[in-house]
């Protein structure tokens, strides 16, 4: 897992996210879970399940609304991967947008909902998160 940020206009950021996984052992109790994390926000939580995979991520944030007590960004982004289960692989991409609160102060700094197109079922999927730091 590797991640890296950098400024690009006064006040936005963009972001690449690289990650791989690899099991060993039994190809379903050894699995690894991917669906709904960054990396592979367009399938179901427990819909994407790997023996190996590759996520590439790129994401880009416009700080929109600014609060003594907080952030609003909007997001773009966008990510790719490579995943094989039982001998069978699968690519993708998949693009959505969302928006974070970053509340400034507390201990889990992000609040966020982000919405990417279902690779598996051609429709918008809906995910929250709580707790990123980026």
């Amino acid at each position: 897992y590797a991640q890296f940020a950098w400024q690009v206009a006064r006040d936005q950021s963009t972001s690449v996210t690289v990650s791989g996984a690899m099991s060993e052992g039994d190809p379903i109790l050894d699995a690894v879970l991917l669906g709904g994390l960054p990396g592979s926000r367009g399938f179901e939580r427990f819909g994407l399940w790997a023996e190996r995979a590759a996520t590439l991520t790129l994401e880009h944030q416009i700080p929109v609304l600014r609060y003594r007590w907080g952030i609003w960004t909007l997001n773009a982004f966008a990510e790719a991967g490579a995943v094989e289960w039982r001998d069978q692989g699968e690519a993708f991409v998949t693009p959505g947008a969302g928006f974070r609160l970053y509340l400034l102060g507390v201990a889990f700094p992000a609040l966020g909902v982000d919405v990417a197109w279902s690779i598996e079922d051609r429709r918008p999927l809906v995910m929250a998160s709580f707790g990123f730091s980026q």
